[in-house]
């Protein structure tokens, strides 16, 4: 039925820009890529959320209800990745609309009115110690700017989201879900982007021009931080970005890596490369910058933790399907249980707090178990890190680089059931795969844990794996950036 929600994404926000041109003249003095940055996000996480739920539906009548549209993208966020979410789509296909609770408000992002920086970053990824020394050493050229949001409300304009209905029904006509997925897009489409932007761009627009803006968390989820870069860029700044997260240097779709090297102007990654249409430099990573690697290795803890992946059942990224999800949950809960049989050591499984539709607890249950434990993100990272012996990440999560980081013992299991790895990175993880820190399947990984489980440290502190996590650090997550590197790039 739909061979590609990607397309649909792109058709969604071609008719979007389209119709922001034609009915909604106060944003007209927008740059079509300022408009792309605004738009984009919103536009993957709702198709991609919502096309997993669609199926014919001969009884559905057309309706929307627009008492409760989000505030802005992220108040969309939070709600999307609910079983609420995808429970409510279920039920409009058969007619039965129940309350949303979206978060109404629109947070606009409060920067100082009275700044005589050249640069400004926001969410960048340092820590406030680094970008203390970094507005400081530039004599406050630099200026970081705090997490503060101010809350604005906006009515709801019913002729305007109706003729964007018009717009995207006619659009995808051909396709037997024009109308309900044309109904959901204005119920869901945030007011931060549609009645709230004249506002707020006008507001944006009474700020002091900036050279160059900078984050590396922010540009695809937060209204306020992307509306006041927006009017900034068309004034002459420069947006530069750089990842937060180790999926953008190695997984092989990974649409934020896309959307960032499609959206900003330069891009400063955690040590890879690629061909791309801006300027790549491979830098340093912002987490690590200023702060010195851990050379001692001291994993006393008495557990084994396996850093999972999460991902809601309805979400549909091709081609990452929710039943590959699936299969890889399995071979999470198959993984956790050898584990504890050959070590009898508690195995604590560490995912995100919220329930995405998978069960987890039930599917643990059946284990019959009580070593194997799931853990919904209680505590931090590096508290559970430092209490385990051994840390398994299966998937190719940002936990991999923090704890190699970190030197902690680590073992990394990559099946392809759902996560893979691009082949422009096939390289830096040979390193980890040789030192046997990678392994391709379950039984590979087991066998390993057999060879080292009496002295997981002795192993770890051989000077072959210690060489190869070193090489991949390099490339993957780059360490050791210093106030000189990042002053020079950021003042250009």
């Amino acid at each position: 039925m739909i061979q590609n929600e990607l397309i649909i994404s792109n058709r969604l926000e071609r008719v979007l820009r389209n119709f922001f041109i034609q009915f909604h003249l106060e944003s007209n003095h927008l740059s079509e890529k300022s408009l792309r940055l605004l738009i984009s996000p919103w536009c993957h996480y709702f198709a991609h959320s919502s096309f997993a739920r669609f199926h014919h539906e001969n009884s559905y009548q057309s309706f929307a209800n627009l008492s409760n549209a989000p505030g802005d993208t992220l108040a969309f966020m939070e709600y999307f990745r609910t079983t609420n979410y995808s429970d409510y789509l279920d039920k409009s296909l058969t007619n039965i609309f129940e309350k949303r609770i979206f978060r109404e408000e629109t947070e606009s992002l409060m920067i100082p009115k009275n700044s005589y920086s050249k640069t400004q970053i926001y969410q960048p990824g340092f820590s406030k110690n680094f970008s203390l020394k970094l507005s400081l050493s530039s004599f406050f050229k630099i200026e970081r700017i705090k997490d503060k949001r101010a809350q604005v409300f906006f009515d709801v304009d019913l002729s305007l989201r109706n003729k964007m209905h018009a717009s995207l029904s006619q659009e995808l006509i051909s396709h037997n879900f024009s109308t309900w997925f044309s109904d959901r897009a204005i119920e869901f489409f945030p007011k931060s982007l549609l009645e709230g932007l004249p506002f707020l761009l006008d507001n944006a627009g009474k700020y002091p021009k900036k050279d160059t803006l900078f984050s590396s968390d922010s540009w695809h989820i937060l209204d306020g931080w992307r509306i006041y870069a927006a009017s900034q860029r068309d004034r002459g700044a420069k947006l530069l970005g750089s990842p937060h997260a180790i999926n953008h240097g190695c997984s092989t779709h990974f649409w934020l890596r896309d959307f960032e090297l499609s959206n900003l102007d330069q891009y400063y990654t955690w040590g890879w490369n690629q061909e791309s249409k801006i300027s790549i430099t491979p830098f340093f990573t912002p987490k690590f910058s200023g702060k010195k690697r851990p050379t001692k290795i001291n994993a006393t803890g008495k557990n084994i933790l396996i850093s999972s992946a999460a991902r809601p059942t309805h979400l549909l990224e091709q081609p990452y399907l929710p039943s590959h999800f699936e299969n890889y949950l399995n071979e999470q809960i198959e993984l956790a249980h050898r584990l504890e049989k050959i070590t009898q050591q508690k195995v604590f499984i560490r995912t995100r707090p919220k329930d995405l539709g998978w069960n987890l607890e039930n599917k643990v249950s059946k284990l019959n178990n009580p070593n194997i434990c799931i853990e919904f993100q209680k505590s931090k990272f590096i508290d559970r890190l430092n209490a385990s012996s051994l840390h398994i990440c299966d998937n190719t999560s940002t936990t991999i680089v923090e704890s190699l980081w970190l030197n902690h013992p680590t073992l990394i299991l990559i099946t392809g059931s759902y996560f893979d790895i691009r082949n422009e990175s096939i390289d830096e993880f040979n390193f980890l795969k040789k030192a046997e820190v990678l392994h391709n399947n379950i039984d590979s990984l087991i066998n390993q844990v057999n060879l080292i489980k009496n002295d997981i440290n002795l192993w770890w502190s051989s000077e072959l794996v210690q060489e190869s996590v070193v090489k991949f650090i390099e490339i993957q997550g780059k360490p050791n950036g210093q106030i000189k590197d990042w002053k020079k790039v950021l003042l250009n």
